[in-house]
């Protein structure tokens, strides 16, 4: 094995368990630092002859803080991050403990990118597995409709691959089924002409104003826009970091973020009218290299503190929702992050059926999540609370529609309502590919498909 186990009181191990998301301390009673596939296969056998309970860590974002288990093995894919470029064969291929932006920096000297999220400190595996959605959703659809093959160690060891000519159940099953069937050490891409510079919109405006702005926004988002742009609308709090002036810190806001994938001028045209929805207090649009677009927030979400992150689609903003939305946010509570974010989905993530990836919630025009980041065990009751609550309230307000959602914004508050959200009709064939893959379900700590 030409990576090393670690056990508690080294620094490799005490750098491994410390996480994005600081409300989960677990122990492991080891963690392998693996360097290559091989180190892969020969961990999750030696997890197998000892039965350990298995988890593994690529970037340690996971938002149920599913990276790390307690008192079993943790298998840590950190040295695995090799990315290589494909010019001619417009791909990339990354091993499985590749951040997003060890993929973005390479690709971007080529002036290509495949689509990937909106925090770069987050690990390809597990944005992939769960789906992938992010500032080209619109144009190039989500991570996983760009995921062309995967190379996987399976519950017993072996390693095998799956693209669209071998295994092809398995990998219609990681498009979007998570980390159910298999430790997945390196995904291939599909690549697009991509920047280097676009045009983003940042443009925050008072949330005394914020029902109007969400009002026309809406209008705007649903009648004017190409599938050129992804936008989305934040109601936030400021936070206190160096990327906002001083005097706007602590202040509740409605910010408008929104990027175009095509030419910087033909973006700034488009999406002009998104810089004048209301009165602005901050505003930073402009062109920006899609690198620099990738990072913009990293610095809003630090490692450490403690999140809570949930979500549900619609497909429709309803009056009712506007209002609840700002009326709930200028009473509550924030601490460090206080984020509700509005995507507007929808352009080439609803033009792929339902039933050609695992992940099925594609039906909606937008996806409401609520993202709360703060200090002190001691608030843990108030802000989940809060955010369980306004979920509730939001559901309330679409009582025809069964719930949808994205299982990478999903706390693991209810496995098997989280489940049936993303997959829908897709669970069952998910779980005859489970019982192929790994019949006696090692793979567990997860948003857990039964076999």
């Amino acid at each position: 094995m030409k990576g090393s186990l670690f056990f508690p009181g080294s620094q490799e191990y005490e750098s491994s368990v410390r996480i994005w998301n600081g409300m989960f301390q677990k122990k492991p009673a080891a963690i392998a630092y693996c360097k290559e596939t091989a180190d892969v296969a020969k961990a999750v056998k030696l997890a197998r002859r000892h039965g350990l309970l298995t988890s593994v860590r690529s970037g340690g974002h996971h938002v149920a803080g599913n990276s790390l288990c307690d008192g079993g093995l943790t298998i840590d894919l950190t040295y695995m991050n090799k990315v290589s470029v494909n010019q001619e064969k417009m791909s990339v291929k990354a091993q499985g403990g590749a951040l997003l932006e060890d993929v973005d920096r390479l690709t971007q000297l080529y002036g290509l990118a495949t689509p990937f999220g909106v925090v770069s400190k987050t690990g390809i595996a597990g944005l992939t597995l769960g789906g992938g959605y992010g500032h080209l959703r619109r144009k190039y659809g989500l991570t996983i409709d760009n995921l062309l093959s995967v190379e996987l160690v399976k519950a017993d060891g072996s390693v095998t691959h799956a693209d669209e000519t071998q295994n092809q159940d398995l990998l219609w099953a990681v498009k979007g089924g998570g980390g159910n069937f298999g430790i997945v050490t390196e995904f291939e891409y599909k690549l697009h002409s991509v920047g280097p510079m676009l045009y983003q919109v940042y443009t925050a405006y008072p949330l005394s104003e914020g029902i109007g702005v969400l009002k026309r926004g809406r209008k705007f988002l649903a009648d004017e826009v190409s599938d050129d742009v992804s936008a989305e609308f934040q109601l936030a709090k400021i936070p206190d970091t160096r990327f906002y002036p001083m005097e706007m810190r602590g202040e509740r806001v409605v910010v408008m973020r929104a990027v175009h994938a095509g030419p910087v001028k033909k973006g700034k045209e488009e999406m002009e009218f998104l810089r004048h929805l209301g009165t602005s207090l901050y505003d930073s649009s402009g062109p920006r290299s899609y690198v620099d677009i990738q990072t913009y927030t990293d610095n809003t979400v630090p490692n450490g503190i403690r999140y809570y992150s949930t979500g549900i689609m619609v497909q429709e903003l309803k009056d009712e929702l506007l209002e609840l939305m700002v009326e709930e946010y200028s009473k509550v509570d924030l601490d460090e992050v206080g984020v509700t974010g509005i995507w507007h989905t929808g352009g080439a993530i609803s033009r792929v059926e339902s039933s050609e990836t695992a992940y099925a919630a594609r039906d909606n025009q937008y996806m409401i999540v609520i993202d709360l980041g703060w200090s002190g065990k001691e608030n843990d009751r108030q802000q989940i609370g809060w955010g369980r609550g306004l979920k509730k309230k939001i559901r309330d307000l679409y009582p025809e529609k069964e719930e949808t959602g994205y299982i990478n914004f999903q706390p693991g508050d209810n496995d098997k309502l989280e489940i049936s959200a993303a997959y829908g009709k897709n669970s069952g064939r998910l779980s005859e590919i489970k019982r192929k893959y790994d019949p006696d379900n090692f793979f567990r700590v997860n948003h857990n498909i039964k076999p």
